[in-house]
């Protein structure tokens, strides 16, 4: 017979919950009966004493009473046993706590970006890098000896194209904060 049983466990508050999980067995000493034969009378309930004048007389067994029967001590009297008893502690919820603090972030004052590193020193512009096709001349030399030329297909002749890192935008997600623009406090 299976059982699940749980009791608190509270030290100055509750903090958690043992539940235990119990399987009850009969008992194997007393057949589930609760109590054993004495072993003082042999289970007769009577003991013999010898008198003065050497004779042997019946009296009731001092150990069991005169039934002849004394509790199990496997199994205190039950008549059955806890076997396979496991426990787990489970931590009780907390109580609900305030709404988190939000501070914001120092790194990006709180916007979830900064400037794009590979671009915010560029020559050719916010969120532009120098176009790697034509080297930023914005041309192409077809020829050396005749010294043609054919505009970058790659940036349309300006001779930047945009930042790979920021896509064009000057800005990254902040890596203090992840891109949030705060930090929470709990």
């Amino acid at each position: 017979m299976k059982k699940f049983v749980a009791f608190t466990l509270s030290l100055l508050f509750c903090t958690s919950i043992i539940i235990a999980h119990v399987e009850k067995k009969r008992c194997e000493i007393c057949s589930g009966s609760g109590t054993v034969a004495c072993l003082t009378c042999g289970g007769r309930g009577t003991t013999y004493r010898t008198t003065k004048d050497g004779k042997k007389q019946s009296i009731r067994c001092n150990t069991c009473n005169g039934t002849g029967r004394r509790t199990c001590t496997a199994c205190g009297g039950q008549g059955w046993e806890f076997v396979n008893v496991t426990q787990n502690y489970a931590p009780l919820p907390s109580p609900p706590s305030h709404e988190p603090q939000k501070h914001n972030c120092t790194a990006c004052n709180g916007r979830g970006t900064v400037q794009c590193p590979s671009c915010r020193n560029s020559s050719y512009g916010a969120g532009k890098q120098m176009c790697s096709t034509c080297f930023g001349m914005g041309y192409k030399i077809i020829n050396i000896l005749t010294a043609e030329k054919e505009t970058c297909t790659v940036c349309n002749g300006t001779g930047a194209k945009p930042c790979a890192k920021c896509n064009g935008s000057a800005r990254v997600d902040c890596q203090a904060c992840n891109g949030v623009g705060y930090f929470e406090e709990r």
